[in-house]
């Protein structure tokens, strides 16, 4: 390799500078010594010589400052916080020289090292790594993100991000030690994943299917927005399907259903065909499971049935709880789950049937022979803007009706329940005291319940639920009526009381008896209502508790309606 003789004259510089290095001589940067030993700091230190005095003249020299390059960014990767941290002088000459690397013309023989460096220092700026100082680590990360960039953008782009499928995102190959790890695999992923790139749904679904692969729970999330971002596609919805039935992810939080809710309400497009077909299927298994979580968690996807495939569940499955009901085994949750198939009908007919098999099999019948209204029909469409909404029953609690046999009341005790309910002699929290008694006397047998009053903090009574005999009743309403109202309005600490929840957040569903939880307030919280949404995002798929709210007065701020909303429960304003 020549240059009118200058190459060849840039090489033999660039070897005396490493002979008159002397192994031994002090560090003058904080380098981890300890790993490779004081000959090997020696050869570094000369090589930093040959870049500030040498520079990118050749290609020899640009494959060479590459490689150490990349040797150093392994080296503080796989070193961490346990290492010393680099002076600011040599992390600027480490960015100075990734710079170098962005503008020389590097040869194909170095290409791969050029892409590796790029992923490495963009990854070494994620706070993850805690290896160097924030600034440092910014700067680092910085020059990484513009060399993929220019990498991303460039004439061997292509080849770029089939070698970033290919070795980062599904193999994560390498030589023993060079290996890409998780958080450069993760970085991979998104930046392959901001345009449809060839191959990156066959990645996708490769790693999504790999129980082991450390990748998978992100892999899984971009497959639940592939549709949102490049449209529906039938084998990545199938591949959400088949979550349904992998159960808990190690280390992972969330419940499955997660993701193919995030497709379904992320998406207007239906499911493909073969998708809709397989989910059809796991509905009907979970809608009569015994555990009555699972037909709880089936009725928040049944929106991405067809009308026939949402009522041929429904009826099948209320047929089979009718029958439990019936029974002389007691199933947990019956009473919630045949209200809940019901109200499933109800919203999709129009009709107000109950919880009795018989009527709603005769509506369908007829529907299917076109004696009744097809819903979803422009006829059915004006039918239902016409109709009024059905009355409110004033038995219950405040409007409420009984839905459930285990109730977990969450009511609001602070200073402004001590107003006077209208324009009687009782408190607005003694009304909701012989209220919350006359809904549980009303309440199907076998009832279960129990109370946790809040103001800035929760107060409990007892985590368990109680039978509603007439004993527990009058004991109960004694002791709530000993309380005195005051302090502020923190409906979050108690509702998390209710859920049994850990210093991780989880609800403790082993323990948790409640399948709906009654949250009264007064006014507007200490809080506010951002904090609803992910709660419940995070809560619901785990365990579907609902939630029913009752709002007195005009002061609310969101939260009550958004729990209720969130959950499939009902909302109510009242006055007083």
């Amino acid at each position: 390799m020549t240059d009118g003789g200058g190459g060849e004259r840039h090489v033999r510089d660039a070897k005396l500078a490493m002979i008159l290095v002397t192994p031994n001589q002090p560090e003058p940067l904080s380098l981890d010594a300890r790993r490779r030993g004081p000959r090997r700091l020696g050869w570094w230190i000369g090589f930093l010589l040959v870049l500030t005095t040498v520079g990118s003249r050749t290609p020899l020299l640009a494959q060479a400052r590459t490689a150490q390059l990349l040797e150093q960014a392994l080296d503080w990767r796989d070193s961490g916080a346990g290492r010393s941290e680099p002076g600011e002088r040599f992390v600027q000459r480490f960015v100075d020289g990734v710079e170098q690397a962005r503008t020389a013309e590097a040869s194909s023989a170095d290409a791969r090292d050029l892409w590796r460096l790029g992923i490495l220092c963009a990854s070494l700026g994620d706070p993850r790594r805690g290896l160097v100082g924030p600034q440092q680590r910014a700067a680092v990360g910085s020059a990484g993100r513009a060399l993929l960039d220019d990498l991303l953008e460039g004439a061997e782009a292509k080849a770029f991000r089939s070698w970033l499928l290919a070795d980062l995102v599904v193999s994560a190959s390498g030589p023993s030690g060079t290996a890409p790890d998780l958080l450069e695999r993760e970085l991979a992923l998104s930046v392959l994943t901001t345009r449809a790139v060839p191959g990156l749904k066959t990645a996708l679904l490769t790693v999504a299917r790999d129980v082991g692969d450390p990748l998978q729970p992100q892999a899984l999330d971009m497959l639940a927005r592939w549709a949102g971002r490049f449209g529906p596609d039938d084998a990545v919805d199938r591949c959400l399907v088949q979550q349904l039935g992998a159960g808990m992810r190690p280390g992972d939080a969330r419940h499955p259903m997660t993701l193919l809710l995030q497709r379904i309400e992320g998406c207007g497009e239906p499911l493909g065909p073969q998708a809709a077909e397989m989910l059809e299927r796991r509905l009907r298994t979970m809608l009569i499971q015994p555990d009555w979580r699972q037909p709880a968690r089936a009725m928040r996807l049944l929106g991405a049935l067809s009308l026939e495939g949402r009522v041929g569940v429904l009826l099948d499955a209320l047929v089979v709880w009718d029958r439990r009901d019936r029974g002389d085994k007691s199933y947990a949750g019956v009473v919630r789950i045949r209200s809940d198939l019901a109200r499933a009908l109800q919203e999709i007919s129009g009709k107000f049937f109950g919880p009795e098999p018989a009527p709603w099999i005769e509506w369908w019948v007829n529907v299917r022979l076109g004696k009744e209204l097809r819903p979803g029909s422009a006829e059915f469409k004006e039918r239902e803007r016409r109709r009024l909404d059905e009355p409110g029953s004033s038995v219950g609690f405040f409007g409420l009706r009984p839905d459930s046999d285990r109730v977990t009341f969450v009511i609001d005790i602070s200073g402004s329940m001590s107003n006077r309910w209208g324009t009687t002699s009782t408190t607005r929290f003694e009304e909701a005291v012989e209220q919350l008694v006359r809904f549980l006397q009303a309440a199907p047998e076998q009832t279960k319940f129990n109370v946790i009053l809040f103001n800035q903090a929760p107060l409990v009574s007892s985590s368990k639920l109680v039978e509603a005999t007439a004993e527990n009743l009058e004991r109960a309403r004694r002791s709530l009526l000993a309380r005195v109202p005051g302090g502020g309005t923190n409906p979050r600490l108690a509702i998390e009381r209710a859920l049994l929840m850990d210093e991780r957040g989880q609800p403790d569903l082993d323990a948790f008896e409640a399948d709906t939880v009654i949250v009264l307030c007064d006014g507007a919280t200490d809080g506010g209502r951002s904090w609803v949404k992910p709660f419940l995002d995070r809560v619901l798929p785990l365990y579907p508790v609902r939630f029913h709210s009752v709002l007195i007065g005009t002061e609310g701020d969101g939260t009550l309606k958004a729990l209720a909303e969130q959950s499939g429960g009902r909302f109510r304003r009242v006055g007083g």
